[in-house]
């Protein structure tokens, strides 16, 4: 029985000419205004251009790879996108192909949600039905939001980001955690803002932190059918409670890409510097050590599944 691992992401278009395709896969089709597509490029050149999504992805795939090496298993680890080649669909297709019978899948998605797990896994049951038989079987690791590995990497990259402030100057930041935004309906359906509280709580009572609140990010829609409170609004919230070193930690987030770039370090820090805040900004997850162990692990438990059966 050959086996293989899916990880699956949302894709960012890896230069401005890609951009166009990537929002029109994005809004299925839809024609946007071109006023849109003007300040979605101007917010493209002012994180730096592209978006390392794509290349971080695939670095956390060789990870995971290396990882399962360690642990006896030599197999392929392939990296599928919604919205940029390579397709999930294509991908999924070609490991077919190649003879893979078992498909562990692992969506690049914080908390589960309609526009986040539920979408992966329309996508992947679309796939399988334009496939000739006989079918791979694919598995979703299972959620890991409340993971103590992942809690605990998230604690080292906030570490990462203040370790060099004194002390006391730690204890006196406010943590700002956050995730995407999303409309009321999809975010109360999901339970989405339960677990996106439950998980800031588990990391700031691992290290032992009070001062902390929520953000909503990237809201796509009017201000009263979105979760909020957004960036901005969170960062004059806590300057008006009379905080002065702030630390941004994109809890919600797998991976670096435009909407942590823009929102986080190019908004948000323009908007911290204008109320005379001090702002620090933690890396997403990302390719940390400890992120890459607990998915290495689910993915084993994944298989281990498939043998039971």
């Amino acid at each position: 029985m050959k086996k293989g691992v899916l990880v699956a992401g949302y894709g960012g278009p890896e230069k401005k000419e890609d951009l166009p395709a990537f929002l029109d896969s994005v809004t299925q089709g839809k024609k946007l205004p071109d006023s849109q597509i003007k300040e979605t490029l101007n917010r493209y050149e002012q994180a730096g251009g592209i978006s390392p999504y794509n290349q971080l992805a695939q670095k956390l795939a060789d990870g995971l790879c290396n990882a399962l090496k360690d642990s006896g298993m030599d197999l392929p680890v392939k990296v599928g996108f919604r919205h940029t080649g390579p397709q999930i669909p294509d991908v999924i297709k070609q490991m077919q192909q190649q003879g893979v019978e078992k498909i562990a899948v692992v969506p690049l998605s914080v908390f589960q949600s309609g526009p986040g797990w539920e979408a992966y896994q329309k996508i992947m049951d679309e796939a399988l039905q334009s496939l000739s038989k006989p079918m791979p079987e694919l598995r979703l690791i299972p959620p890991w939001h409340m993971d103590k590995q992942f809690i605990k990497a998230i604690g080292f990259r906030i570490q990462e980001t203040i370790g060099h402030l004194p002390p006391e100057q730690q204890k006196k930041c406010h943590w700002i955690f956050t995730a995407h935004s999303l409309p009321h309906a999809s975010g109360q359906k999901s339970d989405y803002s339960q677990c996106f509280k439950s998980t800031s709580q588990a990391v700031a009572s691992l290290l032992e932190h009070d001062n902390w609140s929520l953000t909503y990010q990237s809201r796509c829609g009017s201000k009263d059918s979105w979760l909020e409170p957004d960036v901005e609004e969170a960062l004059q919230a806590a300057a008006d409670s009379g905080w002065k070193d702030i630390v941004m930690i994109p809890i919600g987030f797998v991976l670096e890409h435009l909407e942590v770039l823009y929102d986080l370090d190019v908004k948000g820090q323009k908007k911290a510097k204008s109320i005379g805040l001090d702002y620090y900004r933690a890396c997403a997850i990302g390719t940390h050590t400890l992120f890459i162990q607990m998915m290495s692990e689910k993915i084993l438990r994944i298989f281990n599944g498939f043998s039971i059966r």
